[in-house]
């Protein structure tokens, strides 16, 4: 990330499972910042759609490391992917958990977030990674089906 001169890597929240916590991270709840964080300040940007300040997080003592960030992990510490596709990348459990929630709500983003309690963001991108994953397009009808069977079948043999 480029902030006027200076460039940051990604900001911590991004890696924190208490990022989409209401109950455990007020900046989530209603953008208070985290009292003992260390944080820069990042001007509005001039998308006008977004016009805010935010913070980039650098250290946080709410900061619990998400098992599932980066991609270098699966979810539930270790355990088995609930779902998989034949020889396609296989869907951790929070992949699984947004698109059963994206199905339910009618495949709406707003709804799914609401019942997940992740961020908007978190899931459009975890239907984009989705795809990549598996090459299957969960925001197509057809895709969406495909997939939840993909998680029935996963979760009948795992369970």
């Amino acid at each position: 990330m480029e902030t006027g001169n200076r460039v940051f890597e990604p900001t911590l929240c991004w890696d924190c499972k208490n990022a989409v916590r209401p109950d455990k991270c007020p900046w989530c709840d209603d953008f208070t910042p985290v009292p003992g964080w260390n944080a820069v300040e990042v001007p509005p940007s001039n998308d006008f759609t977004k016009p805010y300040s935010s913070y980039h997080v650098i250290s946080c003592p709410l900061f619990e490391q998400d098992s599932c960030a980066g991609g270098k992990k699966k979810c539930g510490g270790g355990e088995e992917p609930v779902c998989k596709q034949g020889g396609a990348k296989s869907l951790d459990i929070i992949d699984c958990e947004v698109l059963q929630a994206y199905a339910q709500s009618g495949m709406r983003v707003y709804r799914a977030m609401k019942m997940t309690h992740y961020d908007r963001r978190t899931i459009a991108n975890r239907l984009t990674n989705i795809r990549k994953k598996t090459n299957i397009d969960p925001r197509e009808f057809e895709g969406l089906n495909a997939l939840l069977k993909i998680i029935k079948e996963g979760s009948e043999t795992n369970g």
